[in-house]
């Protein structure tokens, strides 16, 4: 399966943060990525593209197919980060 490169834009302090997903990602495989590139817990970050709300589910729904990600796409990124580093554990048992 093919890889998809996108952007994450967050606003504190406003930086873009390059991430990879497979083209069949689901929500919380999104989520996820995004989660670790970013520093931010899964349940205080939230999502936006093109003035959609993307839920974190875990369905087998394809967020690619679901929001038209295309190659480059600019995803919102909303949340605080943690003050200290998470471990990996606590991010894949949320």
């Amino acid at each position: 399966m093919s890889k998809l490169q996108l952007s994450l834009s967050l606003t504190n302090p406003p930086r873009r943060i390059p991430i990879e997903i497979e083209n069949g990602s689901s929500a919380k495989g999104l989520f996820d990525v995004s989660s670790l590139a970013t520093k931010i817990p899964l349940n205080g970050m939230k999502l936006i593209f093109r003035g959609r709300i993307i839920t974190n589910r875990d369905d087998a729904v394809c967020v690619v197919e679901e929001f038209n990600l295309e190659e480059g796409s600019v995803v919102h990124c909303m949340g605080k980060p943690a003050e200290t580093p998470l471990p990996e554990t606590a991010i894949a048992n949320t």
